[in-house]
């Protein structure tokens, strides 16, 4: 008797569940299909119903992991942009992600193992991060525009937060001593903070003018 198409949807998904985690956390080399579909409670022969390949789950559980994460529990709980860009900042770079306590985010432990794999695997990476940005962007505290092109432009900070966060969490997580993780998570999320409320402020400009100038 054929299952329904009910029964087969939430068979996929909790493949994808399972996969998200343990590629998240693993990286792809190292999960096998078997342990992919023993962590779903399913057969390996059931796998092929669903999936060509592990690179196809590969793609869809980046795209899966993003729902599960916590910037996802935020959006779900918040409605204010700018009060949302802040505890998205707040909940991406805590101890509490860096530790696995909630669902990690594929963009920081899945960076460097993506940058490796085919274009499927990199453009559902994109899309991620392009849907963080766009989240960061929509409560960014407004500041002078001085010209098109401006790092306090709003798509400028956004994608400078977005940086600082996937950056910061994904060489916390490689570092060895916990005094260096705080303070490197810590800088991040201080920076992230001062890019939301207001940009870079003169002397900062500056700074960085200068900085090209020697370059």
């Amino acid at each position: 008797m054929p299952y329904a198409p009910a029964h087969k949807q939430q068979s996929r998904e909790r493949i994808v569940r399972a996969a998200a985690e343990l590629f998240a956390t693993k990286g792809f080399d190292a999960v096998s299909i078997d342990q992919v579909m023993e962590a779903a409670g399913l057969t390996r022969g059931a796998f092929y119903a669903h999936f060509r390949s592990k690179q196809e789950l590969y793609r869809e559980s980046i795209i899966a992991a993003s729902r599960h994460s916590a910037v996802n529990k935020v959006l779900e709980n918040l409605r204010d942009p700018a009060q949302t860009t802040r505890q998205v900042i707040r909940s991406y770079l805590s101890d509490e992600h860096l530790a696995l306590q909630f669902f990690p985010c594929p963009m920081a432990f899945l960076s460097t193992d993506i940058a490796n794999r085919d274009k499927g695997v990199r453009d559902a990476y994109t899309r991620v991060f392009h849907g963080l940005s766009n989240v960061i962007e929509a409560g960014l505290e407004p500041v002078e525009e001085r010209l098109s092109g401006d790092v306090n432009s709003r798509q400028q900070r956004s994608l400078a937060i977005t940086a600082l966060m996937v950056g910061g969490m994904a060489i916390a997580r490689a570092l060895t001593d916990e005094d260096s993780k705080n303070a490197l998570l810590r800088a991040c999320m201080e920076t992230a903070m001062q890019l939301q409320e207001g940009g870079l402020n003169e002397q900062m400009l500056a700074q960085l003018s200068d900085s090209s100038a020697e370059g």
